[in-house]
């Protein structure tokens, strides 16, 4: 999940994480980050029990999110009135932590002028390579007026809004960051385990026996495409 709530507007993209395809999306006016966290907590809670926590949440930590990231931290520690701490959901579990700051814990994504042009060569790379993988006319409306100004900064004409494509952006550059780790630290490890379990069973079995006679499996151009047969969810970056 990658969040953008600078603005006037709140902005929720979610995309499957393996094929960077668009498949939810938040956009609107609130009035209160209260009430766009809970959303948010909703979101994570949703798609942590549809696809077993195989999420991983990205939040733009620039001024107003990390007002958002403030309020999953206090959400994911509680106390009660004798002061003795209990966890309802832990939110953290799922936030993405920049590489330079693992060692401090600081949740988010810095949007700096370095960073920013990353993202966005990052997301335009994905979807040059498949216009299918935006399923939204708001973002699509969005990308169409893009621009780069005089001073070197790429963001919406004046007049328009630009969130749903930083928030893309976010998304791509998270994408990026976490695609060669596979033991990224918000990543459910028992799920992992299972899914290698399955694969070297699969593997093993190449052939299956019915009715006394042997019948060769389809065949698949690789072994994740094996997996990703009989695997009805797939993991999701939002």
């Amino acid at each position: 999940m990658i969040l953008n709530v600078t603005g006037d507007y709140c902005a929720i993209q979610i995309f499957e994480y393996e094929s960077f395809k668009q498949v939810g999306e938040f956009f609107g006016r609130l009035g209160s980050l209260t009430k766009f966290s809970d959303i948010v907590k909703d979101i994570i809670e949703y798609l942590c029990n549809e696809v077993n926590n195989r999420i991983l949440v990205g939040i733009e930590n620039n001024s107003i999110g990390s007002a958002i990231i403030e309020n999953l931290e206090n959400s994911s520690n509680n106390s009660d009135m004798f002061g003795k701490k209990f966890t309802t959901f832990d939110y953290t579990k799922y936030l993405y932590v920049e590489d330079t700051q693992r060692d401090q814990y600081k949740y988010g994504i810095n949007t700096n002028v370095k960073t920013k042009d990353q993202m966005i060569s990052i997301f335009y790379d994905y979807i040059t390579s498949d216009a299918n993988l935006i399923a939204s006319n708001e973002l699509i409306n969005q990308l169409s007026i893009i621009e780069k100004r005089s001073n070197g900064s790429v963001a919406a004409k004046h007049g328009h809004h630009d969130d749903l494509f930083m928030a893309s952006c976010l998304c791509a550059y998270m994408k990026k960051k976490t695609i060669l780790d596979p033991t990224y630290s918000t990543l459910d490890k028992v799920v992992i385990q299972q899914a290698r379990q399955e694969e070297d069973f699969l593997l093993s079995n190449v052939l299956l026996t019915e009715s006394g006679k042997t019948r060769e499996l389809d065949l698949f151009y690789s072994e994740r495409e094996l997996l990703k047969s009989i695997d009805t969810f797939d993991d999701f970056a939002f």
